[in-house]
């Protein structure tokens, strides 16, 4: 029996839409209300959202339940990775509806799958990251050897309860081409797998391309960004001062649970560098800047702030590890460079070029990454999905 409602659960409250994570999160939820289903959602929060930020997540869903998340010390000695310990919440939220499916946005809201009160025919999980790899790249990316151990703990409990959870799943949704065919070839879920693009929440837009300002766009505490961040002005940022007066660095993200001024502090020894801290609006941002880095040096799967640097019309920069599992092209729809010589000769060759050289390269990206329908392959996954209910 075909209810027309679906459930998304959600690690974190995903609006406004500051970091990659969220932006597709907020688009598959508002294609879903396209395709006329109704959604509801649970989110595992540290901190009440806003209520500017509440009303507008209202617009595209329902019903939404927000669960506290609490991250203990003592939560590090279970068999769970500590990403799924502490939203064990979601097993009490008490739901009253009936769901065609619900959509587990990665493994760590598993725990909603012990609540009593789901009543749900079909399991869809969205596979944001070989998350056992991810979290092993976090512990190599980060100077803290706290959090290093942390991430290496989690990143071996991930090898096991990203099976048990990828087995229980009716579908497995992922963002990563790469990782898709990956996991496509193992017998146990090649069936189950798909490959569904990131959901994108504008049209593609056209910049002017001028100005020597270099953006960076991501989430200002997670350890990938910040080491990418530090390579970045260590081994291309003084160079580009020397040759380019007028150029800045433009750093934009959200803090989370770190401070500011630790951010402040640790850039403080460079010149030529603009932060800002939580902005509700990077369109001006993106408008302002000539071009997009992406200097990460770790990290698994799909880099959603370059896709959508491309889509908000600017030229990237990327490291092999900022673009892989998308399928861009090197030096026709992105620059491609791992060394320091190879990311500052990017930069000048974007510098140089003529706006309308640079638009032409960022057109084909955007053409690339827009060549498929998503609202049509959602439609065809939900569709499948509620057949085998």
């Amino acid at each position: 029996m075909k209810h027309n409602r679906i459930l998304v659960v959600v690690g974190y409250f995903p609006y406004p839409c500051h970091f990659g994570g969220a932006i597709d999160v907020y688009g598959r939820i508002e294609a879903l209300n396209k395709l006329g289903y109704i959604v509801d959602m649970v989110c595992s929060c540290k901190a009440m959202p806003l209520d500017e930020d509440f009303t507008a997540m209202q617009l595209i869903t329902e019903n939404i339940y927000i669960t506290e998340r609490n991250n203990r010390v003592t939560d590090l000695i279970f068999s769970q990775p500590l990403q799924a310990q502490s939203r064990k919440s979601l097993k009490k939220v008490k739901l009253e509806k009936v769901y065609d499916f619900v959509i587990l946005e990665s493994e760590s809201t598993a725990p909603i799958l012990e609540n009593e009160t789901l009543k749900v025919s079909k399991i869809a999980l969205r596979v944001h990251n070989d998350e056992s790899k991810y979290f092993f790249q976090l512990g190599n990316s980060s100077s803290n050897i706290f959090k290093k151990l942390y991430y290496y703990l989690d990143a071996l409990k991930f090898r096991r309860f990203s099976k048990r959870v990828f087995d229980k799943a009716d579908r497995l949704w992922f963002i990563s081409k790469d990782e898709y065919n990956v996991f496509a070839e193992q017998e146990q879920w090649a069936q189950k797998s798909f490959h569904l693009p990131s959901a994108s929440v504008q049209l593609p837009a056209q910049q002017k391309l001028g100005g020597r300002n270099v953006l960076f766009i991501g989430s200002l505490f997670m350890p990938n960004n910040i080491n990418a961040i530090k390579w970045y002005l260590d081994n291309v940022h003084s160079k580009l001062i020397n040759d380019f007066p007028d150029y800045s660095f433009v750093v934009v993200g959200s803090t989370g649970d770190v401070k500011e001024e630790d951010v402040l502090s640790m850039l403080s020894g460079y010149s030529n560098v603009e932060v800002h801290f939580n902005v509700p609006d990077l369109a001006p941002f993106y408008a302002e800047a000539a071009l997009f880095v992406n200097p990460m040096q770790f990290g698994t799967g799909v880099k959603l702030k370059s896709l959508n640097a491309i889509n908000n019309g600017l030229p990237l920069v990327s490291t092999h590890v900022g673009s892989e599992g998308v399928g861009l092209i090197d030096k026709e729809m992105f620059l491609k460079a791992d060394s320091p010589h190879d990311f500052y000769a990017a930069i000048v060759r974007i510098f140089s070029a003529k706006p309308e050289a640079n638009a032409a390269m960022v057109k084909k990206a955007q053409d690339f990454l827009n060549n498929n329908d998503y609202l049509t392959l959602l439609k065809k996954e939900t569709d499948d999905l509620i057949k085998q209910a």
